[in-house]
């Protein structure tokens, strides 16, 4: 089977499974608005040999990353999110994406990543056994111009930005076919949170005060950057 073939069953799974009724207990109150609902109209398209569009979501499986465009979008202030959607809860983020967690999803699981079970609550403390990712920041296409994405977060307890980690790959969750990465639009927190796609594996991640933009790095950012998912060496 090539890998175009197992791309599109992945993906069609994964549509097929997905609902738009909201499941009780999910709260939109924070979100800026809501999400879209055409997910079924994009294309998977080979751009080269193991290099795959789908969506605004480009997957290496040469280079054994996934890219995706991003904003920033918040340049102070406490955060508990690192990236999230333009739909999601952008008022504590500091970039944003147009990209849609499902074809993100699709492209994490064709790079080999396994996700493990998220946190049973916000806030609340995170023990799973899944694959890690290393994330990085990049501007103008220039590898040159590549920062670890914990650079641009401050830790207000130890004074210095975020140690450099292995992002915990949770995969959000499905609830009766309900993909709540999708509609919620969490993709990277460091705030525990059982919605994200990737948690903080740190301590930290409990207090919800900790984490603030790194201001001294963020003005080094124009408005467009590349957010690159790589998956960490020791991940199986």
């Amino acid at each position: 089977m090539s890998i175009k073939n197992f791309l599109i069953i992945i993906l069609t799974v994964i549509l097929f499974n997905v609902s738009w009724v909201y499941p009780n207990g999910l709260d939109r109150s924070r979100s800026a608005g809501e999400a879209p609902k055409d997910i079924k109209k994009a294309e998977i398209e080979k751009i080269a040999d193991g290099i795959f569009r789908i969506g605004t979501v480009i997957l290496d499986k040469n280079k054994g990353e996934i890219k995706i465009p991003a904003r920033v979008n918040q340049r102070e202030g406490v955060i508990e999110l690192v990236l999230c959607t333009t739909w999601g809860r952008t008022h504590e983020s500091i970039f944003t994406t147009e990209t849609y967690p499902v074809y993100l999803q699709t492209a994490l699981l064709l790079l080999g990543l396994k996700y493990g079970a998220p946190a049973e609550f916000p806030g609340a403390e995170l023990s799973v056994k899944a694959d890690t990712a290393e994330i990085f920041v990049e501007t103008d296409n220039d590898s040159d111009n590549r920062w670890r994405i914990e650079d641009f977060v401050y830790d207000n307890q130890t004074k210095k930005p975020m140690a450099h980690i292995g992002w915990i790959y949770t995969g959000s969750q499905f609830f009766d076919g309900f993909f709540y990465a999708q509609e919620e639009g969490s993709i990277i927190t460091t705030y525990h949170d059982p919605n994200t796609m990737f948690d903080n594996p740190l301590p930290e991640g409990t207090d919800d005060t900790v984490c603030y933009v790194n201001i001294d790095l963020i003005s080094r950012l124009g408005d467009n950057v590349t957010i690159i998912f790589c998956k960490k060496p020791d991940a199986k």
